[in-house]
């Protein structure tokens, strides 16, 4: 049984639908990801390093914002190509240099091609209309960490991580599929949704503090960050069959939060990331009931990201007070899933 399954899933990776989206989202998210690995070695105190690392979070949402306006000018594929390079060569001279300012802007600019990128993986998946390409795509940021933390423990060293994301130049030789868009169509979401996406990427959020706290502690960072992101993978296929035990996932999250962050106990971080990402594949159903929709929910989303830059940076000071946030976010997601359940249908603000 288990080989049939394989020999299905190697037969549908075959195929553009599933192949291009996913690699749309795994590079980017390598290259987003890979300063997370080396906090220290870039010689910085730790509030400022984390902002290098996670400043691309609020860059995405300028790529959300602009990338129908380029895939209509000059289609996908020119812009997801265009977004690939881009993203490797700022990785490479982000290698070579230490200075804080350019740092925080090539960083920036990465955060804006990953927005660029995601985005047209993501409307490639959702055209496909299959929930295994769509979860597929999405679990590209789980194959992205992997591939961080693979990059880590064969290269160690920062300025040979970074320059490793060149890799996006050859592989732009897969990106196929073009497609333009005949009118630009968007509208800003309302306040809710975005809440929701905030409270279920928290974990994600968190989970950029995992590789420092695992290297502090002396664990094998790549070991660790590998199997959990393994893990996380079938919840982003399946990850909506979760939804009818969503409080004791919740309780799982919260409870493994704490003790990761709070007691440093490495073992807990693999159901932390497993069930922490795997929410994600239920917050567009939550979304969805507070009025998101195909025009906005791409918007709110990376909005919502904006809290991968904003807690990091905070929490890097008391890494352990993170795992009370994670509570206070679970417990308030359960909440507004279950208002959300009383009223079934989009809520007014």
């Amino acid at each position: 049984m288990l080989i049939f399954y394989l020999l299905k899933f190697i037969l549908m990776m075959k195929s553009s639908n599933y192949v291009e989206p996913l690699i749309e989202y795994a590079l980017p998210t390598y290259i987003l990801v890979l300063p997370t690995f080396v906090i220290n070695q870039l010689n910085l105190p730790p509030t400022i390093a984390f902002m290098i690392a996670s400043i691309p979070f609020s860059g995405r949402i300028v790529g959300a914002l602009f990338y129908q306006y380029l895939i209509k000018v000059v289609g996908s594929r020119i812009t997801v190509i265009a977004s690939l390079v881009s993203l490797g060569i700022l990785s490479a001279f982000d290698g070579l240099t230490s200075n804080v300012q350019f740092l925080v802007l090539s960083r920036f600019l990465v955060g804006v091609f990953f927005g660029i990128s995601t985005s047209i993986g993501v409307s490639e998946a959702i055209m496909s209309r299959s929930r295994i390409a769509t979860g597929l795509t999405m679990g590209g940021w789980a194959v992205g960490w992997i591939g961080g933390s693979i990059a880590y423990f064969a290269l160690h060293l920062w300025e040979f991580i970074a320059i490793s994301g060149l890799i996006t130049i050859p592989l732009t030789l897969l990106i196929r599929t073009n497609f333009k868009e005949r009118e630009v169509r968007f509208q800003f979401p309302k306040v809710l949704p975005v809440l929701v996406y905030f409270l279920s990427f928290e974990p994600a959020f968190a989970l950029t503090l995992a590789p420092y706290v695992l290297e502090e502690l002396g664990e094998n960072v790549m070991l660790f960050m590998v199997i959990s992101y393994s893990l996380s993978l079938p919840f982003y296929l399946f990850g909506y069959k979760l939804g009818k035990y969503f409080e004791y996932v919740l309780l799982a999250i919260a409870l493994s939060s704490f003790l990761f962050f709070y007691f440093e106990i490495p073992e807990a971080l693999l159901i932390f990331t497993a069930l922490g990402l795997g929410i994600n594949s239920i917050a567009p159903t939550i979304a969805q009931r507070y009025g998101a929709n195909a025009l906005n929910s791409g918007i709110a989303l990376n909005i919502a990201a904006i809290g991968g830059t904003i807690i990091p940076v905070v929490f890097s000071q008391d890494i352990k007070s993170v795992a009370f946030l994670t509570i206070l976010s679970m417990l308030a997601l359960l909440i507004m899933d279950k208002e959300s359940r009383k009223i079934g249908e989009k809520i007014p603000i």
